[in-house]
């Protein structure tokens, strides 16, 4: 454990002291951060820059009361539709037209916009609820309703979840979103890490491989202990980064907000509304449902299991991508051929990860969470409808002796590999490797 010790250390301070590690670390989250002011910036100026239109009503029934609570950059009229339309000098962007209505049984009713430009999609929205909403009121009282005995014929009904015994969590559809969300972020979480710090396994042999220093490394270390020191010292480099965005992150949307200008819960309702979203009381019923699915989840075993999986998963593909690289040569063409077989199971896995949200107890899902090169995606997925213990343990055991099974083998390829030069290997002469005496 000494070499190992030594070979973590070496590609850790290594990369850790590089000028490329301290901007994109520190540069990344400003960055990203400057972006979305940017966005809530432009946002929040189209919305104040809304142009003005123009409402001829010939049935009464917006008010100047309704413009005013729809937050609507508009005015009435009674001037003619035609001299509205033929004005050429005007201070109006455009002219919304609402015929009289001929019947009030009649189910769909057209209301015109005359303009130059297209009305915004949020303005047609906030429109177009606020004319059925008045029409519905008109129809109501042409029919001498009343207005809470229609309310109350609409019927809610819920299918609540309950536990087969009383000593057990019920798992309800709301599960499926945690579910989703945790599978969303390890599906990232690995496509990223993958990605970039896979490459990076896989770049740092293949310098190494070229520099000619590795050749005095092999001769006083095994294969597998530098393949395994390697491995985690470039996965330290990826901890250490994401704990700095962990804690750069949220100090920098604190001071965000001192800069950019807050929406006002009056302008988050409106917009809510006018894109067709729900009622302050829908919302505060949705959040307790939120809440109380949140409950159900054991988090004492979710996020343990949720960082156990990320390691394992970084551990086993890392593996596979140094043994890529030293099985090229200095040509990184060469390892676009090679690394598609490794990404390939990593897709497989996202996809498969959908439909363990929708059926996690399936015998895909069961056993695709069993398969050391799926379960880091699959089963977070279905960590939040608490799976039986028992899989969770094996998927685990299962996960980390395929880890090491991979480090030794991908040894074996490196020992060979990483001593070869000017030729490109194939996968069967990488098999070849895997069966040849030391």
């Amino acid at each position: 454990m000494k070499n190992v010790w030594q070979i973590i250390k070496r590609e850790y301070l290594t990369r850790v002291k590089k000028k490329t590690f301290l901007l994109t670390t520190f540069l990344t989250p400003i960055l990203i951060v400057v972006f979305g002011a940017i966005l809530v910036l432009i946002l929040s100026y189209q919305s104040d820059e809304s142009p003005k239109i123009m409402i001829k009503d010939d049935n009464a029934l917006i008010t100047k009361e309704d413009i005013k609570e729809k937050k609507l950059n508009a005015e009435l009229t009674s001037q003619d539709l035609t001299t509205l339309r033929t004005q050429e000098e005007r201070d109006y962007a455009g002219v919304l037209y609402i015929p009289a209505i001929d019947s009030l049984m009649k189910r769909a009713h057209e209301v015109s916009y005359y303009s130059e430009d297209a009305l915004a999609p949020d303005v047609s929205l906030r429109l177009e609820s606020l004319i059925e909403d008045k029409i519905r009121k008109r129809k109501i009282q042409f029919l001498n309703y009343d207005e809470e005995t229609l309310a109350s014929l609409k019927t809610n009904v819920k299918v609540s979840s309950k536990a087969m015994r009383d000593d057990e969590d019920a798992v309800g559809p709301l599960n499926s979103g945690i579910a989703a969300v945790l599978g969303g972020i390890m599906g990232f979480i690995m496509y990223f890490v993958v990605s970039i710090y896979g490459s990076m396994v896989m770049r740092g042999v293949m310098e190494e491989k070229i520099n000619r220093i590795v050749e005095v490394m092999v001769s006083s270390v095994r294969p597998f202990e530098l393949m395994l020191g390697k491995v985690l010292g470039i996965g330290g480099v990826g901890l250490t980064q994401l704990l700095i965005w962990i804690i750069v992150f949220p100090l920098l949307a604190f001071l965000l907000q001192f800069l950019v200008p807050a929406m006002s819960a009056s302008d988050v309702q409106q917009m809510t509304e006018g894109m067709g979203g729900s009622s302050p009381s829908e919302m505060e019923g949705m959040i307790l449902e939120v809440n109380n699915a949140l409950n159900t989840v054991k988090w004492h075993i979710v996020l343990p299991s949720f960082v156990i999986f990320f390691f394992g998963g970084y551990l086993l593909y890392a593996a596979l991508f140094a043994a890529i690289g030293s099985a090229v040569g200095d040509d990184m063409g060469e390892s676009q051929s090679l690394t598609l077989p490794v990404m390939i199971p990593i897709i497989f896995g996202i996809y498969i990860m959908f439909s363990a949200i929708q059926n996690p107890s399936s015998p895909l899902a069961v056993w695709s969470s069993m398969i050391p090169f799926f379960s880091p995606m699959v089963m977070p997925a279905r960590l939040a409808f608490n799976p039986p213990m028992w899989q969770l343990i094996l998927s685990i055991v299962i996960l980390f002796v395929t880890v090491v099974a991979v480090i030794w083998l991908s040894g074996r390829i490196y020992r060979v590999g990483i001593l070869m030069y000017g030729k490109k290997a194939s996968f069967k002469e990488l098999g070849r490797w895997l069966v040849t005496k030391r």
